[in-house]
């Protein structure tokens, strides 16, 4: 004889009550289901996304700004030329 997985019985009270659930579980899901497509059809597009700043918009931006020069000027004299740029 052949012993499976120990399962206890389920009174018949409990397993009717599961049943009616699970028969209303399908309703639901659609009903969920037409809500969310009636959300996506509503739903705005998104706007223009904004890119990423390059190096060089960085740079640019930097020169435009007289703060950030004086200061750039200040670096460079207290620092002196990089290293790697010396013969």
């Amino acid at each position: 004889m052949e012993t499976g997985l120990p399962v206890r019985p389920v009174a018949l009270d409990q397993a009717s009550a599961a049943h009616e659930r699970a028969s209303h579980l399908q309703a639901s899901v659609i009903q969920r289901m037409h809500d969310t497509s009636a959300k996506v059809a509503a739903h705005a597009k998104a706007g223009p996304t904004l890119r990423q700043a390059t190096n060089a918009d960085r740079l640019r931006l930097l020169l435009r700004q007289k703060e950030s020069l004086r200061t750039m000027v200040v670096a460079s004299l207290i620092l002196g030329s990089p290293k790697g740029s010396e013969p």
